[in-house]
């Protein structure tokens, strides 16, 4: 799976600021509390106790030896590091709007139970975190989720079940690259899984390719309305608010996804204003945009001195 996939579902870990190591969730209270963030809020955005936040706040003024939230922020003005905490914090708040889209999704389908199985490849490393976070936000939007690995020659026909299964009324297939694309000197090809896939097209109505191929042409032979090709995608989110549109499609579903297209293209925009750079944007337009922004901050740059930038900045 291609890293830039997940850039903006998990900020980059700062280890060390100033000299002073802190932990992935100190940085994540600490990016809160230099944006004026109250605890109760702090909790909701980390989905933890406010007892837990006042916890790693102490354990942060014990480390900087200091008394007061006002010196926390104090020490990361001095710091080198106010452009990674303000991306940390604006990623932050991308996976809280994410996932408040979710409990939304979750609350309206209450009276609905969708069981919704996730199959990869046994032994299979690649998929682990897409399939982490799969089965994470599947479940925050009420749908029910199992997880089963199998071997490559049962990937698509596995009947060993137990008389208790329920049959799932979804499956998404993790399809290995190894099991859809060959190489040859003509180049790379699909094979193997096509004929299996074609044939359980024709008797089921109830499955989800994922596919991660960079040549899009492989997946002509497979059922148009029945997979998507994750190398495609840019942003985690809205490759699983297209899986979702697949397996449980409703108007509140498009409805929160427009919201939160907003929300992402503000909060990117954020992110260069304060001169983090940023790998995902979530469209050609965008991309322009962002353009365009670098080349006049670059020709007034050439008009400012070093020292009147860095107060700028500050």
């Amino acid at each position: 799976m291609e890293e830039s996939l997940l850039k903006d579902l998990e900020a980059e870990h700062i280890k060390i600021i100033s000299g002073q190591h802190f932990t992935s969730r100190e940085v994540d209270v600490i990016s809160c509390l230099f944006h004026g963030r109250a605890v109760k809020t702090i909790a909701s955005y980390l989905s933890i106790s406010a007892k837990t936040v006042e916890t790693h706040i102490r354990n942060v003024m014990g480390k900087l030896k200091c008394h007061s939230q006002e010196s926390i922020r104090d020490f990361i003005e001095k710091s080198d590091k106010i452009a990674c905490i303000r991306h940390h914090y604006l990623i932050l708040q991308l996976r809280t709007n994410f996932e408040k889209s979710l409990f939304h999704i979750a609350k309206k389908n209450r009276q609905t139970t969708i069981r919704c199985l996730i199959v990869y490849k046994k032994g299979s490393k690649e998929d682990f975190i897409l399939l982490s976070q799969l089965e994470k936000h599947l479940s925050l939007a009420g749908i029910n989720i199992s997880v089963k690995a199998r071997d490559t020659m049962k990937f698509f026909n596995d009947t060993n079940y137990t008389p208790l299964f329920i049959p799932p009324d979804r499956t998404i297939y993790l399809l290995p690259r190894k099991l859809f694309v060959s190489h040859s000197p003509d180049g790379e090809r699909s094979f193997l899984a096509t004929k299996e896939i074609q044939n359980m097209d024709r008797k089921f109505d109830d499955f989800l390719l994922l596919v991660n191929v960079e040549n899009n042409e492989l997946c002509n032979e497979l059922p148009p309305q029945k997979y998507i090709n994750v190398f495609s995608y840019q942003s985690y989110y809205f490759l699983f608010f297209d899986i979702l549109k697949k397996i449980h499609p409703s108007p509140l579903l498009e409805s929160l996804r427009s919201d939160f297209e907003q929300n992402y293209r503000r909060l990117l925009s954020g992110m260069e204003t304060f001169g983090t750079k940023t790998t995902v944007p979530s469209s050609n337009e965008l991309k322009n945009n962002i353009l365009q922004w670098h080349r006049s901050v670059s020709k007034k740059l050439k008009k400012i001195t070093w020292q009147n930038w860095m107060v700028l900045t500050l």
